[in-house]
């Protein structure tokens, strides 16, 4: 599964079919989104390491990153913590979600 880059967003594809993208820079993991039926196949921890990897390469010291709440278990397997209550604005509406981070951003599982 190639990941294809362009600046700070990539896009993992699978026999040419996008099945997830992400979106990361200056110390934050602004988007993983995966296509519901390749869910628990691998790709949001492949796409979510490409972040992670890019980030590291800048310098930062940490990763930073807003979690929906269904989110929250999945990158805390990736050693993120929870820093306190957010939201993020969606086409006017308000989503609650967790301001997470992770520090020293090297290789997760």
């Amino acid at each position: 599964m190639p990941v294809l880059e362009s600046g700070g967003i990539y896009l993992a594809e699978c026999e040419g079919k996008a099945v997830g993208f992400g979106h990361a820079e200056n110390g934050e993991i602004h988007a993983v989104f995966v296509d519901p039926d390749w869910v628990g196949k691998g790709v949001g921890r492949r796409l979510l390491q490409r972040g992670i990897d890019g980030i590291s390469a800048e310098g930062a010291g940490q990763v930073f990153l807003k979690a929906t709440l269904n989110a929250v278990g999945f990158y805390r397997t990736f050693g993120f913590i929870e820093t306190g209550p957010t939201s993020f604005d969606c086409n006017g509406v308000d989503i609650p979600a967790i301001r997470m981070t992770l520090q020293s951003p090297s290789s997760q599982p």
